[in-house]
């Protein structure tokens, strides 16, 4: 598994990507370096993603948590840490504070998956045909000829002033790369079941949690996104909401305001 260390603050914000996200390094590299001014930031890069393997392991939230926790340990960074996940890595981190309390200090969301939002879907599954285009490259044919498939994607809202075209060259590779691979492929059809694990449970009264969600889906009325973000929370003096004008990467726009959140946040609940 492939990491990224920046900074060398006391508290370490351990940055966690979204479902196949292209290249989590260079995808998180403006963020990690403006957070790494103030914190030790660490990007991990889930098996079958960017830099890393792929595997044949379930991608269950037992065995995604598990690695998170093997690779933290290896690096020589002890407990506790900050998570900071994005979209489905919400149901990871949430998964992770509730079986490790004691190793996670906090948890700040950036416009994160909620369990309960899948409560009333079917499970869905993906089917053999998805690997086989990804293992003979029908994915690095269709970038090679039309870039716009996968920053259709993944892209939409990014400030190229902030993303140069080496990291965004390197997320087209590592999206041809690793798009419908088998650990790809069996994180979506995990999805279901995971989120299932954790249907109507709250976050610890004791965890600090700063919930950044993205405009858009805070304003779309059929996605609930506010509600199923508070409906999570037990403590409102230390588990809280913000919303910043954006799309679901909100990172790829609102940097400085989700460092300065971050700062102000894990300073007002450093003594809890």
């Amino acid at each position: 598994m492939s990491c990224y260390i920046h900074g060398n603050g006391s508290k370490t914000i351990v940055l966690l990507s979204g479902y196949r996200t292209p290249s989590p390094i260079a995808n998180f590299m403006p963020l990690s370096n403006e957070l790494s001014k103030n914190y030790k930031v660490v990007t991990l890069e889930y098996f079958g993603y960017g830099f890393s393997d792929s595997t044949n392991e379930e991608r269950s939230n037992k065995n995604l948590v598990e690695e998170i926790r093997s690779v933290l340990n290896q690096l020589g960074l002890k407990p506790p840490y900050v998570l900071m996940p994005h979209s489905f890595s919400g149901i990871y981190s949430m998964y992770y504070a509730n079986k490790y309390p004691v190793e996670i200090s906090a948890i700040i969301e950036l416009d994160c998956s909620k369990p309960n939002q899948m409560k009333n879907k079917e499970a869905n599954y993906k089917n053999w045909w998805c690997k086989v285009k990804s293992f003979f490259g029908v994915y690095r044919i269709i970038d090679r000829y039309n870039p716009n498939y996968m920053e259709d994607m993944f892209f939409k809202g990014i400030d190229r002033s902030i993303y140069g075209e080496d990291l965004i060259n390197l997320m087209h590779k590592d999206f041809v790369w690793h798009y419908d691979s088998s650990a790809n492929v069996n994180e979506e059809n995990m999805m279901y079941k995971n989120a299932s694990e954790l249907f109507d449970i709250k976050y610890s009264a004791t965890l600090p949690v700063l919930s950044i969600i993205c405009s858009k889906n805070a304003k779309n009325e059929s996605l609930n996104w506010v509600q199923l973000h508070e409906e999570v929370f037990s403590n409102p003096n230390i588990q809280q909401l913000k919303i910043l004008e954006g799309r679901h990467y909100i990172y790829y726009s609102r940097i400085e305001s989700i460092s300065s959140l971050t700062n102000n946040f894990l300073g007002n609940v450093a003594d809890f």
